[in-house]
């Protein structure tokens, strides 16, 4: 369940893969548009991708291999972004075919995609955004509307004090559920730095990520506390299995930031009944909210957290410890 969470919150997959093009071959043809979309406050391009049914006489997956049964001509849609607060429109934003962005390979046609682009900032103060898309040839039209997850800070642990990965107590990381978030999950990513040992000046900054256990709120509404406690000594082991043993090079300690991805009610919804239908639990299609077609219109939250610092206890375990000592950590 974490893995499907982080492919859809980090990943581009809902965007270059997730499009289930299945109709009856005995019903007549209608028109069925597809669209899918992630907003993310914390960007400032925005995509959605935006698809077609398909149906035909012959071999299925030869025809998903065809761009053009499951892409729209150039000029046939019309694709707009709509910001509403409090009951009136703010702004309207035109979305631009976008061809630079690689479909990943697989059942669909690749490389070449089109998605629809827009360069903008997501309000973070109650605004609604709603997404239109109208084919002009036909007039049919897809919409879907979505509240934006709000600003949230952590509550614990702060950044005042270096942390101590070697205390027995847990290390806690706690925080006031902000409104429209449904789903949350933290990382803790941490930073170091690679010298050769021959040529010290040439050096790499790298990190690994440490994801923990995702939670659920009762309601989107906000202003439910949530707490992980964590085993501290975990921390060694993971940096073990993450950080490979290389011994042209020394290693130096760089600090660890906090980052929480979240997902809205319709992302967490979707993320649900998906893993149902990867599990076979149920015999479900995948949720849409989207009217006058299917797919998903939905936010995802990802906040960064920087500024930890690890104390010097932390450091003697990394250097000295059974399992990161072959790491090659000198402070």
């Amino acid at each position: 369940m974490r893995k499907l969470f982080l492919a859809i919150l980090l990943g581009t997959s809902l965007l270059t893969n997730s499009c289930k093009n299945e109709l009856d071959v005995l019903d007549d043809y209608r028109e069925i548009m597809i669209s899918y979309g992630l907003f993310n406050p914390a960007d400032t391009i925005h995509y959605l991708r935006i698809n077609k049914g398909f149906l035909g006489a012959g071999n299925a997956l030869e025809m998903a291999s065809n761009a053009d049964s499951t892409t729209y001509q150039p000029g046939t849609l019309d694709v707009k972004v709509e910001q509403w607060r409090n009951g009136v429109l703010v702004q309207t934003i035109n979305m631009i075919p976008d061809n630079t962005v690689p479909r990943d390979s697989g059942l669909f046609a690749s490389p070449d995609q089109v998605l629809y682009r827009g360069n903008f900032s997501l309000a973070q103060d109650g605004s609604t955004y709603k997404m239109i898309s109208k084919n002009v040839v036909s007039g049919l039209s897809a919409t879907a509307s979505m509240k934006i997850i709000q600003p949230f800070q952590l509550t614990i642990p702060t950044t005042a004090n270096a942390v101590d990965f070697t205390d027995t107590l847990p290390l806690r990381i706690r925080f006031q559920a902000p409104s429209n978030g449904r789903r949350f999950l933290p990382i803790i990513r941490f930073h170091y730095l690679e010298k050769f040992i021959f040529d010290s000046t040439q050096v790499t900054e790298k990190y690994f990520d440490w994801s923990l256990s995702e939670l659920d709120v009762l309601s989107s509404v906000g202003n439910e506390q949530l707490e992980w406690q964590i085993n501290r000594a975990d921390f060694f082991r993971v940096m073990a299995q993450r950080i490979p043993i290389n011994s042209n090079v020394f290693r130096v300690t760089d600090g660890f930031e906090i980052i929480v991805v979240s997902a809205n009610d319709d992302l967490s919804l979707y993320i649900d009944v998906l893993k149902a239908i990867n599990s076979a639990q149920a015999d479900l299609q995948p949720y849409t909210n989207v009217q006058g077609g299917i797919g998903l219109f939905a936010c995802r939250y990802t906040k960064h957290f920087a500024g930890y610092r690890v104390n010097a206890s932390t450091v003697t375990e990394i250097r000295l410890g059974a399992s990161t000592s072959p790491l090659g950590f000198v402070r």
